[in-house]
């Protein structure tokens, strides 16, 4: 059961990658899950360091991490 949650996890930060603002209704029709689940998973990955980014109403993004190596 844990591995399907981490696949369904890892298909929940694939579809944040898009980089577009995405709904837990989306997500959930994406992945398969319900709603509830979307919200749980956000919660985890959130809590394991996912650049998650959301607005009530609105829905969910992946924060982009910059790109290329430190400044100096």
């Amino acid at each position: 059961m844990a591995y399907h949650r981490e696949t369904n996890m890892e298909a929940v930060l694939a579809a944040l990658g898009d980089h577009e603002v995405t709904t837990a209704d989306k997500l959930a029709s994406r992945v398969g899950v319900c709603e509830r689940t979307i919200y749980r998973y956000i919660r985890l990955l959130r809590a394991a360091g996912q650049p998650i980014l959301s607005e009530s109403g609105m829905g969910y993004m992946l924060r982009r991490r910059p790109e290329g190596g430190t400044n100096g």
